[in-house]
C-alpha cells in the first residue's frame, strides 16, 4: 500500500498546485493510482489466463502488458480524465491544460 498512497498523493498534490478544490484533487489522485497501480485479479485476465495452461503461461506477462499499456496511455499526448470532466464541468473558469504544459 505505500506505493498506493504516494501515487495517489502525487496526483492530489499536482491537482492542488494548480488550484483545484479538494474533490477534484482527490479525484486526479484516485486516477494517477488507478492508472499506475495495476490490477492484478480474476477480473483483469483474459479467458485463456484463467485456465490452466493461461495462468502458468500468461504468470510473467500481465506486468510488461500492462507496463506497455501504460506507456501507450501516456505517449497518446491525451489529457486527464479527471482535468477533462473539471473543465466540461465549468472548472471555475480555470483552464488546466497551459498550466499543465508549463510545468513541464
Amino acid at each position: 500500500f505505500p506505493s498506493h498512497d504516494s501515487t495517489f498523493l502525487s496526483g492530489y498534490a499536482e491537482a492542488k498546485k494548480l488550484g483545484l478544490s479538494k474533490e477534484w484533487a482527490t479525484r486526479r489522485g484516485d486516477e494517477v493510482a488507478a492508472d499506475t497501480q495495476f490490477i492484478y485479479t480474476k477480473m483483469a485476465q483474459s479467458l485463456f489466463e484463467q485456465s490452466a495452461i493461461g495462468r502458468g503461461l500468461s504468470m510473467f506477462t500481465s506486468y510488461p502488458r500492462n507496463f506497455l499499456e501504460l506507456m501507450m496511455k501516456w505517449g497518446s499526448g491525451k489529457q486527464s480524465r479527471i482535468y477533462q470532466e473539471y473543465m466540461k464541468s465549468g472548472g471555475g473558469g480555470k483552464d488546466v491544460e497551459p498550466s499543465l504544459k508549463s510545468q513541464q
